[in-house]
């Protein structure tokens, strides 16, 4: 390395050290009106580490100083105040070790009032049921019956994050990888905020890895392993699921199209084994939603989505595209289902465009972060993972700008809870994303001009 190139790295890793460590006194967002301000502080010194690595060029990371700053900013984010989704996960993995299903029973049901804890209060949305898929909720039974703990669930979350970077890291190299594991949303969204998020990433990110595996050629093995890997993300979380339209289509298209079938002696055979492929890539992906729905079904009812709830048909938080929409169409306030019209637009667009698993899924999800009506600061760490390969700059600028969300709960601490984003905020967080893909669409677009 030369001797720029090891003063970055070490004012890289310092600042990223030292940042995760002065964010642990400034978790408590909703209760303390001095939580997000140190917050932004400590961030912004992180984002400073974070930045800097931008400017390394790949092999001069050596593997040491890519797990020792890692390891150590998730470490010293352990121990911050969580978010307060971690109290319904305690409670939902604690009421299913008492019998109970949480797509049954919402938090505040009469029925389990013996069972409130000291933080039941804490749990957000107490009249809305589960809402996490099944398997998730086989996750959180599992860690409570070791213990209803904060820090077990942390742990169980950072072992899937650092999964994530291992998995990166063989594929792509450390030095590109530091824009998941350096990244220092992602560092506090799963070890400090302890979101979920990083257990649907893990599996989707080895689903990526097994369809596009560079030696050999993808086999149907592979395609196989992919799709299992795939349908155990979405039996975590529920966005996942467009992602299998990809798998399905191109098992169909990729090979002898259609098209091609009535030229070719055996063209009825190969058009039926193709469909018979594509189908059996699409069972294969649903089949771990299936066995895990199983404990939480019966024959007449299987109510895993909370359809009726207030939040679902037409919550909002920091979204971008229906926020115009309502500037200048009130009625769209009253519903979030009309925005499924655009996202299955822009699948299918996708569909059509996109050349390889990666390209589609970290579209799809920059379609459904600008499409949707409800947007936190935790959903741009879906975009991490692809941008690794990507090298996405409204990733990038994204991932510090988010930062901007943070005023929400720092106005629910001071007295406001309208949950409203004040339009300087909103254009604060949206903007240098917005730049940044449209940076890289010209990058994308000159590169594809000079082959």
């Amino acid at each position: 390395m030369t001797r720029s190139s090891n003063l970055i790295l070490y004012l890289s890793a310092t600042f990223l050290i030292v940042g995760a460590i002065a964010l642990v006194p400034h978790g408590n967002f909703l209760n303390e009106q001095t939580a997000v301000p140190g917050f932004w502080r400590a961030m912004a010194i992180m984002n400073a580490g974070f930045i800097l690595s931008w400017c390394l060029p790949a092999q001069a990371v050596p593997a040491a100083w890519f797990w020792v700053v890692a390891v150590a900013t998730r470490i010293a984010a352990l121990g911050m105040y969580p978010g307060d989704d971690v109290w319904r996960y305690l409670w939902e993995g604690h009421i299913q070790l008492q019998g109970f299903s949480p797509y049954d029973v919402a938090p505040d049901a009469n029925l389990l009032e013996p069972l409130r804890t000291g933080w039941w209060s804490m749990i957000n949305h107490k009249d809305v049921s589960a809402i996490y898929p099944p398997l998730t909720q086989l996750g959180f039974w599992a860690i409570s019956l070791l213990s209803s703990s904060v820090y077990l669930f942390k742990l169980g979350f950072v072992a899937a994050d650092l999964g994530i970077c291992t998995l990166l890291g063989r594929r792509f190299g450390y030095g590109a990888t530091l824009l998941y594991a350096w990244n220092p949303l992602v560092i506090y969204c799963f070890a400090g905020g302890a979101h979920y998020d990083s257990w649907f990433l893990l599996p989707l990110v080895m689903a990526w890895l097994w369809w596009e595996q560079p030696d050999p050629p993808r086999s149907p093995l592979s395609q196989l392993n992919a799709a299992f890997w795939l349908g155990c993300s979405i039996a975590i979380k529920w966005m996942s699921l467009p992602i299998l339209s990809f798998l399905v289509w191109q098992c169909f298209w990729s090979t002898d199209r259609p098209r091609q079938f009535s030229r070719h002696p055996f063209g009825a055979r190969l058009k039926q084994a193709q469909w018979l492929g594509a189908a059996a890539l699409g069972l294969v992906a649903l089949l771990p939603v299936v066995i895990t729905a199983l404990p939480y079904c019966s024959l007449t009812s299987c109510p895993l989505i909370p359809t009726g709830s207030v939040f679902v048909s037409h919550g909002r938080s920091a979204e971008w595209i229906p926020h115009w929409v309502a500037q200048n169409w009130e009625p769209s306030l009253s519903t979030n289902a009309i925005y499924a019209i655009p996202l299955m637009m822009a699948i299918a667009w996708l569909l059509l465009r996109a050349r390889s698993f990666g390209q589609f899924a970290e579209w799809y999800f920059i379609s459904l972060l600008l499409i949707s009506p409800i947007v936190h600061a935790w959903y741009f760490t879906w975009l991490a993972p692809f941008a690794v390969a990507s090298r996405n700059w409204g990733t990038k600028f994204v991932s510090v700008s988010a930062l901007a969300y943070f005023v929400l709960p720092h106005q629910v601490a001071l007295g406001d809870s309208s949950w409203w984003m004040e339009q300087s905020d909103r254009l604060l967080l949206w903007i240098p994303f917005c730049l940044g893909l449209l940076l890289s669409a010209i990058q994308a677009q000159r590169l594809a001009q000079t082959r």
